[in-house]
């Protein structure tokens, strides 16, 4: 068994590696130009037909959040089993794992933290979900959600309308937006209304029952978030165990 923060660190850089492969792989979904338009007069509707047409990110952009996910994931689990290492001296006979709580469950949070130093144990509190604002805001609740969602089945993705904007229309002008058939519609008078168009449509993965919805510049972020403000208050813990 180990007692080294660097343990967690690989991990962490794993979950990095993870990402700019994401990040490589949205580029080519960009550079795919996966967005078509078609713009038509329905004259039984009486109505000027705009059809917004998406192609749905790679298989392989699936895997890639969900192994950055796992990876991150473990990394804060490394960090626990190393801390109760580094303080007992042998390795833990029970579960333990980063513990990511929505609301206070002492019980739960000392299981899963049982061994370590409880200055340790008071540091990691100070990053539970519950702590201050909405949880579900939180990036370590995001991150565990993903990775939990990802064992048992794949990640949802969710593209918004791409972000479409008529200069020319007034808010009283009759414009419809049809999300189910992926369309807008105006009125027949309004028919050569200038429209800009910005071709990267958002994306988001996660799970729309929980209200789960992240994009690429939000992993970056958490990825941020573990490796400067989680990671470094846990390295004092170690220089014991690295001499």
């Amino acid at each position: 068994f180990g007692m080294r923060l660097r343990h967690a660190e690989l991990k962490v850089e794993r979950a990095l590696e993870h990402l700019r492969s994401l990040e490589a792989e949205m580029d080519q979904y960009y550079c795919s130009e996966p967005h078509s338009i078609q713009r038509y007069n329905d004259l039984e509707r009486g109505r000027h037909i705009i059809k917004v047409g998406l192609k749905e990110p790679s298989e392989r952009t699936y895997l890639l959040v969900g192994d950055f996910a796992y990876c991150l994931r473990c990394g804060l689990d490394y960090i626990v089993y190393s801390l109760i290492v580094a303080n007992t001296g042998k390795a833990p006979h029970t579960q333990v794992q980063w513990p990511v709580l929505k609301q206070t469950d002492q019980g739960r949070f000392d299981s899963y933290t049982k061994g370590m130093a409880s200055e340790a144990a008071r540091l990691i509190e100070r990053f539970q979900p519950y702590q201050g604002g909405n949880f579900k805001e939180h990036p370590i609740w995001q991150l565990h959600r993903l990775s939990n969602i990802d064992k048992h089945r794949r990640l949802s993705v969710f593209e918004t309308w791409l972000d479409m904007q008529f200069p020319q229309l007034k808010k009283t002008d009759d414009v419809i937006r049809d999300a189910e058939r992926d369309e807008i519609t105006l009125p027949l008078s309004l028919s050569q209304t200038e429209m800009r168009l910005n071709p990267r449509p958002a994306v988001w993965f996660g799970d729309a029952e929980e209200g789960l919805r992240v994009d690429v510049k939000r992993l970056r972020e958490i990825h941020c978030y573990v490796t400067a403000e989680v990671l470094p208050l846990f390295a004092p813990f170690f220089t014991e165990a690295v001499r």
